[in-house]
């Protein structure tokens, strides 16, 4: 029924433009209906989450948890991704309802920290975790940088992005590393990197640069079998070293491309979030400096 109305809401206004398009003016009909339906996805997925998750675990009163020395703090570089991602998804739906790119992107990055801070107070009245300053905090980061970045250069030209692949981690815990793989990729933090891509071409002026040609800094971590690392790890578990990983690496940014067909270029955009694989250098204490012919 609402999905109907604001469909019908659109096309009234839209005349001759085709509806996968931004508006060149505010339609009241579309921001009308993102609204709604960005209202009422966020009451559905709160629900989910509680019902999958929080419903499952012991209840206590709202208090707080310091995390913040926990996971090598990758989990916090992934909380600013998700608060940058999600707002910068509610900003590209602001925008298609005709909304200017400034203000389409100071409430898009709102919405990515309230949306985050809501799961966040649920956490409050979990009894194994607690609100966490630090992921508020992080979550902050996230949209800040897609609303400063907006404010300054009116554009994005700095993104943070994620690539994962499997690790031999999970096998020795995998209750908190993921039964599968797909639990993996959210939970196994062994495999996840995340990059911070600069649009090279905007930032130096340097027109020669191609634009779809980022450069990408990424960090990631190695050995955490547990949140943090136990003082006898080796003699548990000999050869699995706890430390921080750096890379440096080319990025492709398909959106950059410009495809003339909506359906690539609305594919290329859903890809904004990940860092296609490409060579890489690597390093870490026990490593040092290695070459990756592919790296994701």
């Amino acid at each position: 029924m609402l999905l109907c109305l604001w469909l019908h809401l659109a096309w009234a206004q839209q005349g001759s433009q085709a509806w996968y398009e931004p508006a060149p003016t505010l339609q009241r009909g579309r921001l009308t209906g993102l609204v709604a339906s960005e209202v009422a996805l966020t009451g559905l997925s709160y629900w989910a989450l509680h019902d999958l998750w929080y419903s499952q675990a012991p209840r206590s009163k709202f208090h707080f948890f310091d995390d913040n020395h926990t996971w090598l703090q990758i989990d916090k570089v992934g909380h600013g991704l998700s608060a940058y991602h999600i707002g910068l998804f509610n900003a590209t739906a602001l925008e298609w309802s005709g909304l200017s790119s400034r203000k389409a992107h100071l409430w898009g990055g709102l919405s990515g920290f309230l949306y985050l801070a809501g799961i966040e107070v649920m956490d409050g009245y979990a009894a194994q975790y607690g609100f966490s300053r630090g992921d508020i905090w992080a979550n902050f980061s996230g949209s800040a940088l897609l609303v400063g970045q907006e404010l300054l250069w009116g554009e994005q030209r700095l993104m943070p992005r994620f690539s994962y692949q499997p690790t031999p981690y999970r096998q020795f815990n995998p209750g908190l590393l993921g039964q599968n793989q797909l639990q993996g990729i959210l939970k196994d933090y062994n495999g996840q990197t995340y990059w911070l891509s600069a649009d090279v071409a905007a930032l130096t002026g340097w027109q020669a640069w191609p634009e779809w040609l980022h450069l990408a800094a990424g960090y990631g971590g190695t050995g955490m079998l547990f949140n943090r690392s136990p003082n006898n790890i080796n003699a548990q578990y000999p050869g699995i070293v706890f430390q921080r990983q750096f890379y440096l690496a080319p990025d492709l940014y398909l959106p950059a491309l410009k495809p003339k067909k909506p359906f690539w270029r609305a594919v290329f955009k859903a890809t904004r979030f990940i860092k296609i694989p490409a060579p890489a250098l690597s390093y870490s204490q026990s490593g040092g400096l290695r070459g990756h012919w592919l790296f994701f």
